[in-house]
């Protein structure tokens, strides 16, 4: 088995899409510069300096970058925060499906759900406990067996029903997780989730040792 850190490919590629970005904003600014000869040599006559010619270009091109940043980070934003919408949209676009027909999931004090129909319920349970929850893509790690079966831990930060949570704080509290998938013809056969479902630290009954860690 092998592990994958997202940090490591993420810079991987921001830096291939920079060189990238960088090659077509050097190319456009050359092929403005070819295109412009004719007003170039109009502003030389009138007693333009090859300076001013050049800030001209210079803003030109920082102005491109600047805007294409900015629209960017702004369209990056938008697609990360409706990306469920999205896959939603492009699945019923497409007719494809992330489960198959007889799928199973597990999620611990839930149990086993099979087919989408228990699948459904299942997350409807969940999800409807918590107010809110982030996964911190960053941190992700990627295990693959070189087979059907792929996991991956995480770590997350939400608001639960009974409370808040964090992964780290403390250590021992809900957030960090492990997914296990199994993966079949560009469906996922099964998923079992493997985390510590009080998320607020709550049951301190059938664990006594956390009631101290709570109160301090």
């Amino acid at each position: 088995m092998s592990g994958f850190k997202f940090p490591t490919a993420f810079t991987i590629l921001f830096c291939l899409i920079i060189i990238v970005a960088a090659f077509n904003i050097i190319s456009s600014m050359i092929m403005l510069v070819k295109d412009k000869g004719r007003d170039i040599a109009i502003l030389r006559t009138m007693g333009a300096t090859r300076g001013t010619i050049m800030r001209i270009f210079f803003m030109s091109g920082a102005t491109i970058g600047v805007v294409g940043t900015i629209a960017g980070f702004l369209l990056g934003v938008a697609f990360a925060a409706n990306i469920e919408t999205i896959r939603q949209l492009l699945q019923g676009l497409t007719g494809t499906d992330l489960f198959a027909a007889d799928a199973q999931v597990y999620f611990p004090k839930w149990g086993v759900a099979s087919g989408k129909e228990e699948i459904g319920n299942l997350f409807g349970d969940v999800g409807g406990t918590l107010k809110s929850i982030t996964h911190h893509f960053a941190e992700f790690n990627w295990v693959f067996s070189g087979s059907d079966v792929l996991v991956c831990e995480g770590t997350s930060h939400g608001e639960h029903q009974d409370g808040p949570w964090r992964a780290g704080v403390p250590d021992w509290a809900a957030g960090r997780w492990c997914d296990v998938f199994e993966i079949r013809d560009f469906l996922i056969q099964r998923v079992f989730i493997y985390l510590d479902p009080d998320y607020a630290g709550k049951d301190t009954a059938r664990y006594p040792w956390l009631d101290g860690e709570v109160a301090g």
